[in-house]
């Protein structure tokens, strides 16, 4: 045991140290509710401490009935907390507690006297709870603090058995005397394990056989005998089929042990019930869970990439355009008190959990949605079925940025959340501000300006360092905890507008307001960059003709250093006039580069930073590009267009899949979207943030369930480097590093 508790990555990397435990640490218990993810964790003294991602310290400092060893649970549904643990002189609690004032709502009674060790419980269907005493499982409604019922299966349990529910919570697993453990069954549960445990033992009989492994053709489900429950007759409540339970011996003839250090993999030595057990752990809590003996997958099983319909395209029907151009060709919500004229939408954000929307406005004002969780959304997450509500806290408190001195029209707003939803940073034209997002109380402000900041970003791996690009070119390495900044980054000529990390490639991508005059060879791949000492020239010659063109800036940062990788120029396209801001933001796979400025969306290897494709603004949309963003899957790309139009684009092909028009949303001309955010989970769903100040939540029809289809390839190689020529998607000389 350790007073510390940690928090790793998939990749072992750690992430976050919670310190505060006087004694060691016996239980955690992970959860979230709406958009905040905490952990729950007890110590052998009895201590409950609940903590965010953020290094920042407990919250909140409980003391558990008994103050010993206590376990911490939740419903099913995640909305009522329980503890369940044991004294040092053997008494017993399980108690339900109200988290909002740290108090023990409702303690339930049925223990033995005097236990000699720690009892252990579980819950399911968020009705009953379960624990394991005096060789017995012990029932309680959650509403009634007096035992329901009790059985001991038919004899062998532990004393103080552990068991747990399965997901359903129509099976249950308790350990015996002997080592095994046994399985109790409602009737549901009961009809699910024959028919998993049937179709495992057809599937798996020949890979057993040739593994020399003896597995009985008779189901051992049909000979299982009843379970007597006895229902406590003090009890108000009648007994659930939950308590009507069938039961299953497995005998300690195997050890269930996890020997294997690849994920998901379970090693058992098991001769028999091979196909029961494998039944039992897909309804248990381990539905991904692979059986192997002596490391050979019985199952014969190979991972494939599962196929989308857009796999598999009707050769027999034309490709044709989308095209959305009225709103009953979609699904649409306006979020209520979102329209502001005076103050257009500038950055918009989900919220991690899929729950809220947040945005910024161009005065500084940040205004919260939360979706509602009933019968037409039970998820939930943001929909364009339900309309969303307007959230404050009960102070009434506004998250308002420093605006003092700023000239609004200037102003360059910057927004970021924290992984887990708990804080939400930024500014806008002033000093940078961290709210908290349940109580929207500033907890600190930092940078004041000048210079102002721009862009906001937090480190992947650590919520308390902050990238922040400046007004006068710079990026600031912030560690909000010390206050200090720990280094200062210089690259660029003009204000950063874009920030991405790629933890993958231990990179930091940067792209400014910089466009820069320079020469290009019509030769060679060479480019001088013109600045303000005259030509950046690295040759004692100019090969070939130099013509003059605009180029865009990046800048590719060591994450582990803070050293500048190098630099890339991208060239403007002839004729087009060198502003706006160019964003960058990376594909899920931590290696393609999306660069986003208003004469085209680009798309890069970062690993070496060569163009792979792009795609400039043409035919029926013409206009600058004001945005565009990934799906949460990277699988496609929404852009939208200073004339009100959204592009849907096939992340690979960089080919429009569909066209929504600015009817669908908008009956003026005017207003067009300045932001687009997509949802964390769902890749169809997307939110405009426009001129006019209001928000829009898109999504397609159910029957449709998408936005178009791929385009076929033609002339080219969908995942590959090579580009069609056809008018979706084409290709310019790439850009040169220097």
């Amino acid at each position: 045991m350790n007073v510390v508790k940690q928090v790793w990555d998939l990749s072992g990397r750690r992430l976050f140290n919670f310190e505060g435990h006087e004694a060691p640490v016996y239980n955690i218990c992970p959860h979230h509710k709406e958009n905040i993810q905490f952990i729950f964790s007890t110590a052998i003294d009895g201590k409950i401490k609940a903590w965010l991602y953020d290094n920042m310290g407990s919250r909140v400092d409980y003391n558990a009935p008994g103050r010993w060893c206590t376990t911490m649970l939740y419903s099913t549904d995640g909305s009522r907390l329980f503890s369940c643990g044991t004294s040092k002189d053997g008494d017993s609690y399980l108690v339900e507690w109200n988290e909002s004032e740290g108090s023990i709502k409702r303690s339930f009674v049925g223990f033995r006297k005097k236990s000699a060790g720690v009892v252990q419980f579980d819950t399911t269907q968020n009705h009953f709870l379960a624990a394991g005493d005096d060789g017995q499982i012990k029932f309680w409604d959650m509403e009634n603090i007096n035992v329901l019922a009790s059985t001991d299966a038919d004899g062998g349990l532990q004393t103080l058995p552990r068991l747990r529910f399965n997901r359903e919570g129509n099976l249950l697993a308790v350990s015996t005397a002997d080592n095994g453990f046994k399985i109790l069954a409602n009737a549901a549960g009961l009809r699910s394990l024959r028919a998993v445990e049937t179709h495992s033992f057809e599937a798996t009989r020949s890979p057993m056989e040739s593994a020399a492994i003896k597995v009985s053709g008779a189901s051992s489900i049909a000979n299982a005998s009843p379970v007597n429950c006895k229902v406590e007759r003090n009890s108000p409540v009648r007994p659930s089929p939950i308590l009507v339970c069938q039961l299953y011996v497995l005998k300690s003839s195997f050890d269930l042990s996890v020997v294997s250090s690849k994920p998901g993999i379970l090693l058992l030595g098991l001769e028999k019930y091979l196909s029961l057990l494998f039944a039992w752990l897909s309804l248990m809590h381990y539905p991904d869970a692979v059986l192997a003996v002596n490391g050979v997958d019985p199952m014969n099983r190979s991972i494939k990439k599962p196929r989308t319909v857009d796999d598999v395209i009707d050769k027999t029907k034309p490709w044709q355009l989308a095209e959305i151009v009225d709103p009953s060709e979609c699904r649409l919500v306006t979020l209520p008190e979102s329209a502001d004229t005076s103050s257009k939408v500038v950055r918009l954000l989900y919220t991690n959990s899929g729950v809220g929307m947040l945005a910024l406005g161009a005065n500084g004002i940040q205004k919260l949605w939360k979706w509602p969780r009933n019968e037409q959304n039970p998820s939930g997450k943001a929909t364009a079925n339900v309309v969303p509500q307007h959230w404050q806290p009960n102070s009434g408190l506004l998250m308002t940025n420093d605006v003092s001195g700023v000239n609004l029209e200037e102003a360059v707003p910057c927004i970021a959340l924290s992984k887990n939803d708990s804080y939400v940073m930024s500014a806008t034209g002033g000093k940078v501000s961290l709210f908290n997002m349940m109580t929207f109380k500033v907890m600190t402000t930092f940078m004041s300006p000048p210079p102002a900041s721009t862009f906001l970003a937090f480190h992947p791996q650590d919520n308390n360092i902050i990238a922040i690009g400046m007004e006068d070119s710079t990026i600031h390495i912030y560690n909000v905890r010390v206050d200090e900044v720990k280094s200062k980054l210089k690259g660029h000529q003009k204000r950063v507008t874009g920030l991405a990390f790629s933890t993958i490639l231990n990179i930091l991508v940067s792209s400014g307001a910089d466009a820069q005059e320079g020469l290009m060879s019509n030769v060679t791949d060479m480019i001088v960059i013109m600045d303000k000492g005259g030509l950046g020239v690295e040759h004692g010659h100019f090969p070939g003709i130099m013509e003059s063109n605009y180029f865009l800036q990046l800048c590719i940062w060591s994450i582990d250093t803070w050293e500048k990788r190098k630099s890339v120029a991208i060239q403007i396209p002839a004729g087009k006039s060198p502003t706006g801001d160019t964003r960058v933001q990376f594909h899920s796979d931590q290696t393609r580069l999306l660069v986003i400025h208003e004469t085209r969306l680009a798309m890069y290897d970062a690993s070496k930073m060569e163009r792979i494709r792009q795609w400039v603004p043409q035919d029926a949309i013409s206009a600058p590009i004001s945005y565009a963003a990934y799906s949460c899957n990277s699988q496609l790309i929404y852009a939208t267009f200073c004339d009100g139009n959204i592009g849907v684009f096939d992340a690979d092909s960089l080919r429009l899949r569909c066209r929504i028009a600015p009817s669908v949303y908008n009956g003026s001309q005017t207003v067009y979207p300045l932001v687009v955010a997509t949802h964390p989970l769902d890749p169809n769903q997307l939110a405009l943030g426009l001129t006019d100040g209001s928000v829009k939540v898109i999504e397609p029809t159910e029957s449709e369930g998408k936005w178009g289809t791929s385009p076929p390839v033609d002339n080219g190689v969908l995942n590959g480097r090579t580009t069609s020529s056809s008018n979706t998607s084409n290709h310019t000389p790439d850009q040169v590093q220097r």
